[in-house]
C-alpha cells in the first residue's frame, strides 16, 4: 500500500561523519485496507553503510488490531551472471514454492542454492532467471537476523544486505543484466492471505525492524 505513495521528511541531520532523515506517511482508511497506520522510516549513512528502521505505529483508537508486513527492493549493480550470492550460513534457508500464478502454496522446502560456491550463471545477455523467495528457519541458538553477500566478480567487490529477526524472507530476483535484487522481507509474500511472516499490531503497538547494506 505504500507504493506511489508520497512520504514527508520531517527531520535531517548530517555532519562529516554520518547523515540521517526521518520520513513519514500516514496509511488512514486505504482501500482494500481499512485501518489507520502511521509509518517512520530512518534512514541514516555512517562510515558502518547505510540503514534503514521502520517504525509502524497502529493508531486505529478503536481498540481493533491490524495486520502488517513490509519489504524493500534494492537493486545491486553488478554483472549478474558472473556474480556470488551467499546466504547467510548461521541458519537454515527454505525456499518457498509458488503455484501457476507465481502465489506461495505454502509449501517451503530446504534448499543449498545460493551458498556462495556458484555464480548465478547463463550469460551476459541471459543471466539465469531466479524470481524466488526464500525463509530463514533460524538457528535455535539465540542467531539473530541473517547477512546475504553478494561478490561481483568483475569488481571483485562485496556487498552485504543484513536485516534483524523482524525480517525473516529474502527474495531474489536476477532478471536484469546489469543487476541482482536482494530483497529482505518480514513476511512472505502474499501473507495478508498465508499469514507466514505476518504481524498483528494492536491499537497503540507500534512495530519495529530494521535492515541496511555495507560493503566488505
Amino acid at each position: 500500500f505504500m507504493a506511489g505513495k508520497k512520504l514527508f521528511v520531517v527531520s535531517k541531520h548530517n555532519d562529516d561523519t554520518s547523515g540521517s532523515f526521518v520520513a513519514v506517511l500516514r496509511l488512514h482508511d486505504e482501500q482494500g485496507y481499512p485501518f489507520k497506520l502511521d509509518i517512520s522510516i530512518f534512514y541514516t549513512l555512517n562510515e558502518d553503510g547505510f540503514s534503514i528502521r521502520v517504525n509502524a505505529t497502529n493508531v486505529n483508537g478503536n481498540g481493533k488490531p491490524l495486520p502488517f508486513f513490509m519489504g524493500w527492493h534494492p537493486y545491486f549493480n553488478c554483472t549478474s551472471y558472473t556474480s556470488v550470492v551467499a546466504f547467510d550460513d548461521h541458519t537454515q534457508w527454505n525456499h518457498v514454492q509458488l503455484n501457476a500464478n507465481m502465489d506461495p502454496t505454502g509449501i517451503t522446502e530446504k534448499t543449498w542454492l545460493f551458498d556462495g560456491k556458484s555464480p548465478i550463471g547463463g550469460n551476459n545477455t541471459n543471466p539465469t532467471f531466479y524470481d524466488d523467495e526464500f525463509k530463514s528457519l533460524g538457528s535455535g541458538l539465540g542467531f539473530k537476523g541473517a547477512r546475504t553477500k553478494l561478490y561481483d566478480t568483475d569488481t571483485e567487490q562485496t556487498v552485504v544486505l543484513w536485516q534483524d529477526e523482524f525480517f525473516n524472507f529474502v527474495h531474489v530476483f536476477t532478471g536484469n543484466v546489469e543487476g541482482v535484487a536482494i530483497e529482505p522481507m518480514s513476511g512472505m509474500a502474499d501473507a495478508y492471505n498465508n499469514h507466514d511472516g505476518l504481524a498483528v499490531i494492536s491499537d497503540g503497538e507500534t512495530w519495529s525492524g530494521n535492515f541496511g547494506i555495507y560493503v566488505e
